[in-house]
């Protein structure tokens, strides 16, 4: 099957799950945020001239929170330019399938929130704020399985299931306590760090080391993930998602407090 297809039967496979659970009312006492008034944005009061600079609306029109509306676009032109980045190099066999799979999933999983989020600052239900929330877990599962991957250069299909699945149950914690998402989203994230860093100082190592390969081990030396497998992966990309990560929790803090 086309790495594209699995990535789109994935992505469609997860945002259905979760809506399917959604539509049954199963969540709908659960604690969320609804209203303008919980987010940073809406209490700076800048709705006026914002929507005047961006949209020509003066009092009475445009959009609720335009600020955060040109986040979420953005979110969704990086996903295209991903698609379309992944795409490119798969064309040119810089890109192994699975890997390619796991990439675009990605992909096409935070497009998808960046209009579920959208759709949430316009509609201000409660059901969209359990969408909105809900969706950020297992893009952070998709990551960290395909950290997984790298990690042990093998193709589970049990194991990537296993922590996608995983990652979808852990939002039934909202259903316990009121911070059961912010719970779940905090392991998400240290979680994705932590393989993050590990993989990182991993492929570093077997990259630079001299040491041969056990030719009893079916496993090359050479990350597949890598388009040049000569270099050890730069620790500035690392940061950078550290940092984006941080950014995306403060943001998450701001419109708490």
């Amino acid at each position: 099957m086309n790495y594209r297809l699995q990535a789109i039967s994935v992505s469609c496979a997860i945002y259905f799950t979760i809506y399917y659970f959604i539509s049954t009312g199963y969540f709908d006492e659960c604690k969320t945020e609804t209203g303008l008034s919980h987010y940073a944005e809406g209490n700076l009061g800048i709705k006026h001239w914002w929507n005047i600079w961006l949209f020509g609306f003066g009092d009475g029109g445009g959009w609720p929170m335009p600020a955060n509306t040109l986040i979420n676009v953005g979110y969704m032109y990086v996903a295209i330019r991903w698609i379309t980045l992944i795409s490119y190099l798969y064309d040119r066999k810089l890109l192994p399938q699975r890997f390619g799979m796991f990439l675009d999933t990605f992909a096409w999983c935070s497009g998808a929130y960046g209009f579920v989020q959208l759709y949430r600052i316009v509609a201000q239900t409660h059901r969209s704020a359990v969408m909105d929330q809900w969706i950020t877990l297992p893009i952070f599962a998709i990551a960290i399985a395909s950290l997984f991957e790298i990690l042990y250069y093998d193709k589970s299909f049990i194991r990537s299931t296993s922590i996608i699945v995983t990652s979808i149950l852990s939002y039934f914690l909202v259903l316990y306590t009121d911070i059961g998402f912010e719970i779940a989203l905090g392991c998400h994230i240290i979680t994705a760090l932590c393989m993050a860093a590990i993989v990182m100082v991993s492929v570093r190592s077997r990259i630079t080391s001299d040491v041969e390969p056990d030719p009893r081990v079916n496993v090359p030396r050479e990350p597949f993930i890598m388009i040049d497998i000569t270099t050890p992966p730069p620790v500035n990309h690392f940061m950078l998602a550290s940092i984006s990560c941080c950014g995306f929790v403060i943001l998450k803090l701001l419109d708490h407090y």
